[in-house]
């Protein structure tokens, strides 16, 4: 039995709510590691260099990539590349 999609249906899907993210970069560390970074001031290093680009993630998938800009007092994301 094939099921095609509605309109009426298309629009309940679209309106579902989504996180959306920028994932600037990531460390794995221990609980120990992380209790004793965790203070004013402190500096955590992250496995990502300064050149990378950053990772736009939608309900922690990521779904594409690119750089980060600053527009006065925001900031956007342009897409360089679209995860499949």
């Amino acid at each position: 039995m094939e099921t095609t999609m509605t309109d009426s249906n298309q629009s309940n899907i679209d309106s579902i709510p989504v996180t959306v993210q920028i994932l600037v970069g990531e460390r794995k560390m221990t609980i120990s590691e992380l209790k004793s970074k965790i203070a004013v001031g402190s500096v955590v290093e992250l496995d990502t260099a300064v050149d990378d680009n950053f990772k736009l993630m939608a309900n922690d998938t990521i779904i594409a990539e690119g750089t980060v800009e600053q527009v006065d007092d925001t900031f956007q994301m342009v897409i360089s590349k679209v995860v499949s």
